[in-house]
């Protein structure tokens, strides 16, 4: 395979194999939920009062009573989209969490965001964090673009591993094959201590991080992260779009909900003053009634 078009592309044959698959995400869906409930939230107590009588009537034929006592009752069940917001609210902020975590990896690495899911399944498989992959990655992207600028230390260095200045190059556009490559030199050398100094000088200080996933070799590495073929947790450019336009959309509906409170507030506020005088007054005449 050309350098710098390898792609993950081998079955899981047993290594880091997962017992659960999931479909992938829809980002989609979630995005329509949103509008909906953001309608839901964009009709004042009044509207939502005549929506409930206009179903009311076809199911109950003619409920000629409702209307009157609804806006009370709406400004209760209103409360209850507290819970349904919260819910769907982390759900979605895990999910947005998880693709902007590997959308950041991508683009300082310089990998595609579905193989870079692949690798970040690969590395948490081999107790390595995201961080230190992406901490990793962004300094031999660095080594990579250096060499190509002429730095004969950063030259020498993949030199030694038999990288000369074509595979630099293509490696510059998608680094992965190159990696590959690298995590064989590794899996292959048995001295510890050498392997220590190649990972600080090709990988920075966090190289010896990565030293857990690069001793697997190519082969492993493609095997653990192929496991999430087919789940949520590959993230394509579609999804990092979405989750940046679900960001966007859950703020907007934190801002509906705030008006919502304020509004149930509103409407509540004169039946909780007559509530409050009524028990005021019973109060009193409670008083009155023990001293006469």
């Amino acid at each position: 395979v050309p350098l710098g078009v390898e792609t993950f592309n081998l079955k899981a044959s047993g290594v880091g194999e997962r017992p659960t698959q999931f479909a992938p995400a829809d980002p989609s869906e979630a995005q329509s939920n949103i509008a909906r409930f953001r309608g839901l939230l964009s009709k004042d107590l009044g509207a939502m009062g005549t929506e409930f009588q206009d179903w009311s009537s076809k199911v109950f034929e003619s409920l000629t009573t409702v209307q009157g006592g609804m806006t009370a009752v709406v400004a209760a069940l209103a409360a209850g989209t507290v819970a349904a917001f919260s819910v769907m609210s982390a759900a979605g902020e895990k999910w947005v969490a998880y693709v902007g975590e590997i959308g950041k990896a991508s683009k300082v690495t310089g990998i595609g965001t579905e193989d870079m899911s692949r690798l970040a399944e690969a590395a948490e498989t081999t107790n390595v964090s995201l961080d230190a992959l992406t901490g990793g990655l962004s300094k031999l992207y660095t080594n990579i673009v250096k060499a190509n600028q002429g730095s004969e230390q950063q030259i020498e260095m993949f030199r030694r591993q038999g990288i000369g200045a074509r595979e630099l190059v293509e490696a510059e556009k998608n680094p992965l094959a190159l990696l590959m490559r690298l995590s064989d030199a590794f899996h292959e050398n048995g001295a510890a201590v050498q392997k220590a100094a190649m990972a600080r000088e090709e990988f920075g200080r966090g190289g010896m991080e990565l030293l857990p996933l690069l001793s697997r070799g190519s082969a492993a590495i493609r095997e653990l992260g192929d496991t999430i073929n087919g789940t949520s947790k590959i993230v394509t450019d579609k999804a990092v779009v979405a989750a940046k336009e679900y960001k966007i959309a859950v703020r907007e509906l934190k801002e509906q909900h705030e008006a919502l409170n304020y509004t149930i507030g509103k409407e509540s506020l004169p039946l909780l003053m007559k509530w409050s005088l009524a028990q005021a007054a019973a109060a009193k005449m409670a008083v009155d009634a023990t001293k006469s």
